[in-house]
């Protein structure tokens, strides 16, 4: 079974002109084979998937009710209590309906709100529900207060977020850890203008205690972004980056960069502490956010996904069909590459589907890599026979990581270039001299190794390499260094800029800026404003030619350079630079250039243009003159075959000899 299937399709939804967000509400996170949906202008529901997708129960709603979120207390399969928060024209309420699988319906009873509750949770003996509503604030109210007049003027507020707030994401989860909390957690994010605040709160009987409180300012805000929690990790996908913060600490604990653009809504749903799946660009993608890798991704056509069910390993979403939209089911399998056992095991070969040509420019790190090929503790084996044929070459791999990296923290220069090219380059090695620069990455002969083992060797050859800025050391072994920067496990993105680490060494820099994998636009657009050698300018081109949209080169080039007249006077002046003046044209607009700028580039122009207009009627005029040597060739050659008189030399075997 694959790692993600294809999408099928749960149930239909009615026409509507609401917002696919708002067209369906699932509760967070729940445990069992059933799925509960809250389905605007229709019903709430519940589904079995066996032996085929069907309703189990259903509570009607009105046309003119839509619902805005909804959870289940069910402490059996038999009964429970479903509750849903309704928005009714310029009405707010709350209905709790108590649930019986053996009937359509149930004694249901309402409690009145002054703004919608976007999220709602229960406590776990039911006799208190939390509601988190669109202005940000967390209010309790006892089940006792359903059903009587004016009752939502006695509903308390726990949490006040202040003015001007927004709830952008909210969910209520299980206290997993400390079991300090008997009704669970509930994480928000909050909007206002450009900035998101990410708040965890605990609950309990006596009140709730605010784990947390901070504003997320790694985020970019380009555009609307899309958040999703789990245990102890919030996940956030904005632009093309995909952030994962701790929880309750908010740290960044990884942020993985996507370089080709994201078209329309995306979303994205945290499965587990270390898997996101993401859906954007009408691609479903699963997400390894420890080894930073792609495990799969299949075609789903604007999947807005909603909630995943562990107990099934489904994840549900609304996506669109043929006249209308759909809850659409995906089922995951979590066993794929969550460790090298299970990965052999499976067969899986962590393949993406993307092509070669973009595992060369390294997009999201896509390679084979994504199982770890060195183990750092013992006790990942512990409890496994030692005749086990897998465990025997994970124990050897990580005995060889191990000598490697006591190698390499005793040796410096030469001796340090010698002992990892050593191990990359085994085979090669062996058989060839040593003292050959073997200087670049081969991923089919060269040893492999995961993210793990590279920060270790990269900490060795960087100071602060921790922290936010690393600086590369003192005589640093060139050769190894030329090597790492061919790797695809490379961490560019622990470089704020890259080439400005390797200003020192000039050699370096330019393997940097041809080599290092997925350098950023900024970076390379910086490196033509700064560089004062006329190759690392030429490099820069080249590759922003290569790998980057021409408005994307446009836009960070409005953004980086501030004299565009300058680069416009160096481009010129460079074979490799015409080809990218039109963007720095673009980004200048009509009313940035100096006339004599323009005059010199209108000259340059007719200059080039004449260059180009002859070199094309000589190459014209010599392709001319070879033709009519190889005719005069082919004619003398036929007449000498006449001269001898040969019998056999026919005019038809004389024309096909000659190809006349």
């Amino acid at each position: 079974m694959p790692p993600l299937t294809e999408p099928f399709v749960l149930c239909d939804l009615p026409q509507s002109s609401l917002t696919v967000a708002d067209k369906v509400a699932v509760p967070g996170r729940s445990a069992g084979s059933q799925y509960l949906l809250g389905i605007s202008h229709s019903q709430a529901a519940l589904y079995e998937l066996t032996p085929s997708p069907r309703s189990v129960w259903t509570h009607f709603l009105s046309l003119t009710q839509a619902v805005c979120a909804i959870t289940q207390y069910a402490p059996s399969t038999k009964t429970g209590v479903v509750y849903v928060s309704i928005r009714d024209r310029k009405k707010f309420f709350v209905e709790r309906v108590e649930q019986c699988v053996d009937s359509e319906d149930g004694n249901k009873s309402a409690l009145t709100l002054s703004e919608a509750a976007v999220a709602v949770g229960t406590s776990s003996d039911d006799s208190r529900i939390y509601l988190v509503t669109e202005s940000g604030h967390v209010k309790v109210a006892p089940v006792s207060l359903f059903g009587q007049a004016g009752s939502g003027d006695k509903i308390p507020t726990l949490f006040d977020a202040g003015a001007k707030q927004i709830t952008e994401y909210s969910l209520f989860m299980p206290d997993s850890r400390t079991d300090e909390f008997s009704d669970g957690l509930v994480v928000l994010v909050l909007g206002s203008r450009d900035s998101y605040r990410a708040v965890l709160l605990g609950l309990k009987s006596s009140g709730c205690v605010v784990l947390a409180d901070k504003v997320l300012k790694d985020i970019a805000t380009d555009s609307k972004p899309a958040f999703s929690a789990v245990d102890n990790v919030l996940s956030c996908f904005s632009n093309t980056t995909l952030y994962s913060f701790a929880l309750p600490s908010l740290k960044v604990t990884t942020q993985i960069e996507r370089p080709e653009g994201v078209s329309g809504n995306s979303s994205i749903l945290a499965i587990d502490s270390r898997t996101t799946l993401l859906s954007s660009n009408d691609k479903l993608t699963l997400v390894d956010t420890y080894y930073e890798s792609i495990v799969t991704e299949v075609d789903a056509s604007q999947l807005s996904l909603l909630s995943f069910y562990p107990d099934t390993q489904t994840v549900l979403g609304v996506q669109p069909q043929k006249g209308g939209f759909c809850v659409s089911g995906v089922t995951v399998d979590l066993s794929s590459g969550s460790s090298l056992l299970d990965s052999v095991a499976r067969g899986q070969g962590l393949q993406t589907s993307a092509t070669r040509e973009q595992q060369r420019q390294h997009d999201w790190r896509m390679s084979n890599i994504h199982m770890a090929k060195t183990y750092r503790l013992e006790s990942d084996f512990a409890n496994l026979s030692g005749y086990d044929v897998v465990v025997k070459a994970a124990k050897k791999s990580q005995k060889q990581s191990q000598a490697l990296m006591e190698t390499l923290k005793a040796s410096q220069g030469a001796a340090f270039d010698s002992a990892l090219l050593k191990y990359m380059k085994h085979k090669k090695w062996l058989k060839q001299n040593p003292d050959l620069a073997f200087t670049v990455y081969e991923e089919r002969d060269d040893a492999q190794i995961d993210n793990f083992l590279m920060d270790q060797i990269c900490s060795l050859l960087f100071d602060n390499y921790e922290d936010s800025e690393p600086v590369l050391k003192a005589d640093p072994p060139v050769k190894a260094l030329t090597y790492l920067l061919t790797h695809s496990l490379f961490p560019t993105n622990r470089f704020p800029n890259l080439l400005d680490t390797f200003e020192s060494h000039p050699f370096l820099q330019r393997q940097a800026l041809v080599n290092a994998p997925a350098l950023p636009c900024s970076t390379l657009v910086k490196a033509l404003a700064s560089s004062v050698s006329d190759e690392i300018v030429n490099d820069a081109v080249v590759r922003l030619l290569e790998e980057f949209r021409p408005t994307e080169v446009t836009k960070t080039i409005r953004k980086e350079i501030s004299n565009l007249n300058g680069l416009v006077e160096r481009l010129q002046k460079m074979d490799a630079g015409w080809a990218l003046i039109p963007c720095v044209i673009d980004a200048g607009g009509l009313l940035g250039w100096n006339l004599e700028t323009i005059q010199e580039l209108k000259k340059s122009l007719k200059s080039e243009l004449q260059t180009q207009t002859e070199s094309a009627q000589t190459v014209a005029m010599v392709d001319a003159l070879k033709l009519r040597m190889m005719a005069q060739e082919r004619v003398a050659m036929r007449e000498q075959y006449i001269e001898k008189g040969d019998d056999k030399l026919d005019a038809s075997y004389v024309v096909e000899k000659l190809h006349i």
